[in-house]
């Protein structure tokens, strides 16, 4: 893994962090986009299809959030 790649899942775990903290629950896939669009420019989401398969991370579908 290189520094870049290290540093753009550091700043999503740390949104989804902060944002869990905040709030009691993680954010959406689409709120983490739009809150770091600027600190990754490049799509994120495979970012977190790979920790999906490591099975470090995992989704839940919205209808089933609630």
């Amino acid at each position: 893994m290189t520094k870049a790649s290290d540093s753009k899942q550091l700043a999503i775990l740390q949104y989804i962090y902060d944002q869990t903290q905040a709030h009691g629950y993680p954010p959406t896939v689409r709120e983490i986009g739009e809150a770091l669009v600027l600190v990754l420019p490049q799509p994120f989401t495979a970012i977190l299809r790979d920790w999906q398969k490591k099975g470090t991370s995992s989704r839940t579908p919205l209808s089933l959030a609630h």
